[in-house]
């Protein structure tokens, strides 16, 4: 039923709206969508600069396709973005799309060379910046095409790819003031600028498992109209609730008296009293002897009864662990990488989860009000996904972790719109008992 809901999602998509027309995009490629965000992709411990941006490039189109399918409602174009994430796993040289398959010229062409200059000449030197401007010009470029069909706004993504590009190593040509022109030389031939070839970076060393070959594509699914799904609930913090009291068994006996040659059962729910009675009794034994009658009388007594010891005390509940349930660890501005301070809050987190035995640990992004909420929803995932794969590093199992962002919507500090707030950028943590 959930692979007919989304063939029948994805039909919907490409006959109203249009989606889909990403390169590399299939509905047969959708079946593989679910198995790729499911993989775990490292971000410690890459041994060169091209194994680093090929890792950080495979999170970046993970997230991209993740947000396709789950927000969007738009699995076909995840099929696209999952495509180049396997592709960067395996090593390969990734390149943007360019404008003309799009549709787009103009301005998405200039921004096209940019990317291509800027990252040719700088991914070793800066991977992780330069693999997130490559996907954030793929979504500008989708969502550009989409025109008023957009899931989100083209400037904001290109705001923030302008500023990627320049933690990448791009850096505008100084100022030059040119003498009077000389007169016009007759128009030059119209040259087609090829790109030199990017170096070809190491494979990630990761286990890569290639996923189940598509089953054949089944007839097209009836055109139904498409509902957006509802607005998710405003995350509200988890309070555990208090340890229950020990259950102490139900004793009968403590209802009735008990007399002091008695024994009680009470386990049944019921006082049941055994007692040893102290009976005297009388024995008499005639003999017929001439002329009387003899009458012997024997009297006998039971020997008093000695009660049990009492049961010892029950043993003391064992101490409750002094360690706090509830852990903040907060970002730099746009950043969703680890300080120092932050991971020895994981290493408190960590030592105090395994302290309660507790079966759950909550991790949840954050961020402040600056920027679009599409592109705080992704940032707020990084973090939460971050902090999730620290906590995993250091033992927990990943099952008794439950990952989700709440972008701005739960401030910790309560702005308007558009205000940088340091204590919003933040991963939250709570123990769940």
């Amino acid at each position: 039923m959930k692979t007919l809901s989304r063939i029948m999602a994805a039909t919907a998509l490409v006959s109203v709206v249009g989606c889909g027309k990403l390169p590399g995009s299939s509905l047969g490629g959708t079946f593989q969508v679910e198995p790729f965000l499911g993989i775990g992709i490292p971000t410690e411990g890459l041994d060169f600069p091209a194994q680093t941006y090929s890792a950080a490039l495979a999170r970046e189109y993970q997230s991209l396709a993740r947000i396709a399918a789950s927000e969007d409602v738009n699995w076909i174009d995840a099929s696209a973005y999952m495509q180049k994430g396997y592709a960067a796993l395996r090593g390969e040289q990734i390149q943007p799309w360019e404008p003309s398959l799009l549709g787009l010229s103009g301005e998405a062409n200039a921004v096209y060379q940019r990317v291509i200059s800027t990252i040719n000449g700088n991914a070793g030197r800066n991977p992780v910046a330069c693999a997130r401007a490559l996907a954030l010009y793929d979504n500008y470029v989708e969502e550009l095409s989409e025109g008023a069909h957009a899931c989100s706004d083209p400037a904001a993504i290109l705001a923030e790819l302008d500023s990627q590009l320049n933690a990448c190593g791009h850096s505008a040509a100084p100022a030059y003031v040119a003498p009077p022109p000389p007169p016009p030389p007759p128009p030059a031939p119209v040259v087609q600028y090829t790109p030199p070839p990017a170096p070809a970076p190491a494979p990630v060393v990761v286990e890569y498992t290639p996923p189940p070959p598509p089953p054949p594509a089944p007839a097209p699914a009836p055109v139904v109209e498409y509902t957006p799904p509802p607005a998710p609930a405003a995350v509200v913090e988890y309070t555990p609730p208090p340890a229950p009291a020990p259950v102490v068994p139900f004793d009968a006996c403590s209802t009735v008296t008990v007399p002091a040659n008695c024994t009680c059962d009470g386990a049944s729910g019921n006082a049941i009293l055994t007692c040893e009675k102290v009976v005297t009794r009388e024995v008499v034994k005639e003999v017929e002897v001439p002329k009387e009658v003899v009458r012997e009388v024997v009297r006998e007594v039971q020997v008093p009864y000695t009660p049990p010891p009492p049961a010892p005390a029950p043993a003391p509940a064992p101490a409750t662990p002094d360690y706090p349930s509830n852990y903040t660890i907060y970002f730099g501005y746009d950043r969703y990488d680890l300080t120092a301070e932050a991971r020895q809050v994981i290493d408190e987190a960590v030592a105090a989860f395994r302290a309660y035995a507790a079966p759950f640990m909550d991790i949840i992004g954050h961020t402040d009000t600056r920027g679009s909420k599409s592109y705080n929803t992704r940032l707020a995932q990084r973090r939460a996904d971050a902090v999730a794969g620290a906590v995993s590093s250091r033992g927990v199992d990943r099952s008794a972790l439950r990952v989700s962002a709440s972008s701005e919507l739960d401030p910790a500090v309560t702005t308007g719109d558009g205000v940088r707030e340091a204590l919003n950028r933040r991963v939250t943590i709570t123990i769940a008992q």
